[in-house]
């Protein structure tokens, strides 16, 4: 059984004073401007994420006891089912089997694509993100100020069976004799609402997953949303690091500061930047970079949209802390997947709804799975 502690993490990018076609898919504001998949290797199961920023804003990424935050490799499926929401027209629910997303991910069909797969999208749905006075929501043009807790999607499988007992609307999903469960995802509210209300970006889904390194597949993102179509940008080091995320521990900064250089000079390579200057004032800390862009270029995907608070955010106040990693205990019950279902149940029935509804038992699933773990998942 393993061990289910939760490590706490804290990273502070806090500015100070230094500020001055079909595969064009929509990615949610929020999830190209702060760090939601990990870009650290040594991650661990139970590890929370802190991102401190200017004032008492922080972004928590917290994972479901005895699992981890969601990382790189998840990131690609996230824009694998971003190809898949456009197809299916945009709505709250897709519905894939596995295969059908590995082959939208860019990536070969195999048993360990397939298990690497499984797992990211377990990683995604169960993990949960905290931001405090930093969640953009385009349907209030604004920052919410209050703390705010939401998991991206929520997922569910659905036998051919299943299906059959709804009707044609989910049977068009299997898609060959050979499809035995198809995949419900129901992006959450935050997410979706910002999607359909135009908190998004839009971008070349093939062109993302043609920029191998992470680090410069996010800078790029970041890019294309701060400089809003202009022809220059000048962001600080420490900024661009805290939104990748990069760590700004002092023992790290120098190589943090080179995987950005590194990174702008693939960006060149590639043409996604017309070129960039790095400015080293004194020391790496309070360094900035300028780049360059073509606006007819480097355009062609990208709707001007008008500039909202996200983009304003202040961006002084507080100095850079280093917190030791805490440790909280995360007092979940395991039990067995029989036992889970007939919570669920109960639960459905205890809210006067019909214990077979879908939907009703997702919610319900959602709501127990803080208080219990699935032995089974372990």
């Amino acid at each position: 059984m393993e061990n289910t502690e939760l490590d706490l993490i804290v990273e502070d990018y806090s500015l100070g004073e230094m500020l001055d076609n079909t595969d064009i898919i929509r990615i949610e504001m929020n999830a190209v401007e702060y760090p939601l998949f990990s870009k650290n290797k040594k991650i661990k199961v139970n590890q929370i994420i802190k991102y401190t920023f200017d004032g008492d804003r922080y972004l928590e990424v917290k994972p479901v006891a005895g699992g981890k935050i969601p990382l790189e490799f998840d990131e690609n499926v996230f824009y694998g089912l971003m190809r898949i929401y456009k197809k299916q027209g945009h709505n709250q629910k897709v519905y894939f089997d596995w295969q059908h997303l590995i082959e939208e991910t860019g990536i070969k069909y195999n048993g360990t694509s397939l298990t690497k797969t499984k797992a990211a999208l377990k990683r995604m749905c169960e993990t949960h993100y905290v931001f405090n006075n930093l969640f953009y929501s385009n349907a209030n043009g604004n920052i919410i100020k209050d703390n705010l807790s939401t998991t991206m999607f929520s997922k569910r499988e659905i036998t051919l069976k299943d299906a059959q007992n709804v009707g044609e609307e989910q049977l068009k999903y299997f898609r060959s004799g050979k499809v035995k469960e198809i995949i419900e995802v129901t992006f959450s509210p935050p997410f979706y609402d910002n999607i359909i209300r135009k908190g998004f970006l839009y971008f070349d889904s093939n062109e993302l997953l043609k920029i191998s390194n992470a680090i410069t597949r996010n800078i790029f993102m970041l890019l294309t949303k701060w400089r809003n179509g202009e022809e220059f940008l000048k962001r600080h080091s420490k900024y661009i690091a805290g939104r990748i995320p990069l760590s700004w521990k002092k023992e790290n900064i120098n190589k943090s500061v080179k995987s950005i250089i590194n990174a702008m000079d693939d960006l060149k390579k590639m043409d996604l930047i017309k070129d960039y200057n790095f400015v080293k004032t004194s020391v790496y800390e309070t360094s900035y970079f300028q780049i360059f862009f073509d606006k007819k270029k480097h355009n062609r995907n990208y709707i001007k949209r008008k500039e909202n608070k996200q983009d304003k955010l202040p961006l002084q106040l507080t100095n850079v802390e280093e917190i030791e990693v805490q440790e909280i205990k995360e007092n979940k019950r395991i039990v067995n997947k029989d036992r889970f279902e007939k919570l669920v149940t109960a639960f459905v029935i205890e809210s006067g709804q019909d214990e077979n509804d879908r939907i009703q038992r997702n919610i319900a699933s959602t709501v127990l799975r803080q208080k219990y773990i699935i032995e089974e998942e372990i």
